[in-house]
């Protein structure tokens, strides 16, 4: 199963309203899956993004200085050299 379908039906089964965030997630992480599912398994775990903090994951994503913000979905994706972080906005 390819990375963006298994963040694909991670939404489907979690949280359908933000299902088109799917795409985004995995253009903006592409190498990596782990730490994404990892993470998003932990968010959900927690109740959904509601009352989420932010979270800096450190060396498991490669140095890139990547920000990306959508405020309407709800989510906040930062790709940061310290690691990277999905917070609810």
């Amino acid at each position: 199963m390819s990375y963006l379908v298994k963040v694909q039906n991670f939404f489907l089964k979690n949280d359908p309203d933000r299902y088109y965030l799917a795409k985004r997630i995995t253009r903006t992480f592409r190498e990596d899956e782990d730490a994404v599912m990892a993470r998003l398994e932990e968010i959900y775990a927690k109740g959904g993004p509601k009352k989420l903090k932010v979270k800096d994951i450190d060396n498991q994503v490669k140095k890139s200085g990547f920000s990306t913000e959508k405020k309407d979905s709800g989510f906040s994706i930062e790709k940061k050299e310290s690691g990277f972080s999905i917070e609810n906005t």
